[in-house]
C-alpha cells in the first residue's frame, strides 16, 4: 500500500516546472514571436515635429535697378545658419503708370517721381510685406509718408540690438526726422583703385592706406607720362570721385547739417578742397580734362549721385582714360574688380575718413502683420553680414570673407579701415542735392569755368529750392 501511495502514482509537476518546459518548446517560441510582432505593429514611435520654415515677405520697387538687391537678399537668406534661416518671398511693388491706350504695360514713372510713387504704392499695396526695401533715393518719401515704423521703440526692447554694434555714423543714413526708420544692410564706401603695373614702376612698395593727399599728388605726378597719342595719367578725377564730401569732411567742413536741411558750399575748407580738385586737372595736370557730361536725369538717382553702377564693363577691364589710379565706391552691390588693380584707401588729410553710402536698407512697414517676425528677419540679415554682403556692423567686419571679395589681407585691412571711418549723409537729405552740387559747383570748377566762390553762389538757388521742401 505504501508503494501504491508513493511509487505507483505519477509525480505531480508544479507550475514553474511546467512553464520552464514549455519555454523551450518551438511552438511556444513561435507564439511569443507572433505576439511580439503584433505588439510592435500597434506601436507608433514618437516623431519630433519639424517646425515649418518661416516665410518673410519683402517688398521692393519694381524697377530693373533694384533687381540686383533682390538677388543679394535671396543669397544672404540661403547662407544663414539653420536656426535663423527663413524663406524670403520678395515681390516687386508695381510703379506702373497709365499709358492711356494700353494699361497693361509696366512702365515706371519718371525717375524724379519714383520715390513718391513707391511710397504711395507701398502704403496701399495688398502684398502683406514684413519688410520693405529702402535706399537713399526712397527712404525720405517712405518716412515722410508714414509708410515705415519708428524702429527706436521696437529695438529698445531687443537685447540683440545696440547702436554701438554699428560702425561710425552709418545709422544717420537711415534716420529721418529724428527717427530710425530702417537698418542699413549693405554699404559701399569711397576708396581708390590702383593700377598695379603703374604703381610698381615706382620701384618701391607704397602702402594701401595711410597716404596723405600731398604724397598722393607727388606719386601721381611721377606716374603721369606721355606715351605717343595715349598719355598715361596719374589719376582720374570726375564729378563723383574723389568726392568733394570726403575731402571737405577731412578738412573739418560740415557741408551738410546733421538733420539734412542745410547745405553750405561757402565754408573755407570746402572752397579750398574744390580749388585743390580743380588744380589736380588744370594746374598739376595729373588727370585728363573732364567733359562735364553727367548721367541723364532718367538715370537712377543713386547712379547719378554716387556713380553706382556707372562703371560698366569697360571699368572692370581697365582704368578710365589710362589712369594709374581712380576713385570708386566699392563693396556692396557695386562690387567689381578692375583688371590688374589693387584696392587702396582714399588719401586722407586732417581728420581722415571718406564718404559712405547705404544702397540697401530694410524697414518694417506700419502694416506688417507680425512685427516679431519682421524683427527676427532683420536680426537674421544682420547676422549674415560679413559672408556675402558688406554689412556695417563690427561683427560683420570681423567676419569679412576676403575670398568672397577676392581681397588679400592688406586690401581687406584697408577696406575695414575705410568702413570704420566712413561718414554718411543724413537720410533726410534729398538725394537730388548731390547731382545739383556736381552740376552747378564741382564740374564748373574742375573745368576751370568758375572759381569756387562764384560756383557756390550760383548753385545756391537750385539747392535752396529743393531743401525748402524738406
Amino acid at each position: 500500500m505504501d508503494r501504491a501511495r508513493s511509487g505507483d502514482r505519477p509525480r505531480r509537476l508544479n507550475r514553474r516546472t511546467l512553464l520552464a518546459a514549455f519555454a523551450s518548446s518551438p511552438i511556444l517560441a513561435a507564439c511569443d514571436t507572433i505576439e511580439t510582432l503584433a505588439r510592435a505593429a500597434q506601436f507608433t514611435p514618437a516623431v519630433t515635429p519639424v517646425p515649418p520654415t518661416p516665410v518673410v515677405r519683402i517688398g521692393y520697387p519694381r524697377i530693373d535697378y533694384y533687381y540686383s538687391f533682390k538677388t543679394r537678399l535671396q543669397t544672404a537668406a540661403r547662407d544663414m545658419p539653420a536656426d535663423r534661416r527663413f524663406a524670403p518671398d520678395i515681390q516687386g511693388i508695381s510703379l506702373a503708370i497709365s499709358t492711356g491706350d494700353n494699361d497693361s504695360l509696366d512702365i515706371p514713372p519718371p525717375m524724379k517721381d519714383v520715390p513718391r510713387v513707391y511710397a504711395q504704392r507701398a502704403k496701399t499695396s495688398a502684398f502683406p510685406a514684413d519688410l520693405l526695401m529702402a535706399d537713399p533715393t526712397t527712404i525720405g518719401a517712405l518716412a515722410s509718408n508714414g509708410v515705415l515704423q519708428d524702429l527706436g521703440p521696437l529695438l529698445a526692447r531687443e537685447g540683440w540690438f545696440q547702436t554701438s554694434d554699428f560702425t561710425g555714423d552709418v545709422l544717420r543714413a537711415s534716420t529721418h526726422s529724428g527717427k530710425l526708420v530702417a537698418l542699413p544692410l549693405e554699404i559701399s564706401v569711397e576708396m581708390m583703385w590702383r593700377n598695379r603695373p603703374s604703381w610698381e614702376m615706382l620701384g618701391r612698395k607704397v602702402p594701401l592706406s595711410g597716404l596723405g593727399w600731398e604724397q598722393y599728388l607727388e606719386i601721381a605726378r611721377r606716374l603721369t607720362l606721355g606715351v605717343g597719342q595715349r598719355p598715361a595719367w596719374g589719376a582720374s578725377i570726375t564729378a563723383t570721385t574723389p568726392s568733394l564730401w570726403s575731402l571737405a569732411w577731412q578738412q573739418g567742413a560740415e557741408i551738410v547739417s546733421a538733420d539734412g536741411t542745410r547745405v553750405s558750399l561757402t565754408e573755407g575748407a570746402t572752397q579750398r578742397v574744390a580749388t585743390f580738385l580743380g588744380d589736380l586737372i588744370n594746374r598739376y595736370r595729373i588727370a585728363p580734362p573732364i567733359d562735364g557730361v553727367l548721367p541723364s536725369e532718367e538715370a537712377h538717382l543713386l547712379a547719378r549721385a554716387y556713380g553706382l553702377g556707372q562703371g560698366g564693363p569697360g571699368f572692370a577691364r581697365s582704368f578710365p582714360a589710362n589712369a594709374a589710379s581712380a576713385g570708386a565706391f566699392v563693396g556692396g552691390t557695386t562690387w567689381g574688380r578692375p583688371m590688374d588693380a589693387q584696392l587702396a584707401a582714399l588719401p586722407t588729410e586732417g581728420r581722415g575718413g571718406s564718404l559712405g553710402v547705404a544702397p540697401l536698407m530694410l524697414g518694417i512697414p506700419r502694416t506688417a502683420p507680425d512685427v516679431r517676425l519682421s524683427l527676427n528677419a532683420l536680426r537674421s540679415y544682420l547676422d549674415a553680414g560679413g559672408t556675402t554682403m558688406l554689412t556695417p556692423t563690427k561683427k560683420a567686419l570681423s567676419n569679412l570673407r576676403t575670398d568672397a571679395m577676392n581681397l588679400n589681407e592688406e586690401e581687406a585691412a584697408a577696406l575695414r579701415t575705410a568702413v570704420e571711418t566712413a561718414r554718411f549723409l543724413p537720410g533726410q537729405l534729398p538725394l537730388s542735392v548731390l547731382p545739383i552740387v556736381q552740376r552747378e559747383f564741382v564740374v564748373p570748377v574742375l573745368r576751370n569755368e568758375r572759381t569756387p566762390d562764384v560756383a557756390a553762389r550760383l548753385a545756391r538757388p537750385a539747392l535752396e529750392e529743393i531743401l525748402l521742401r524738406v
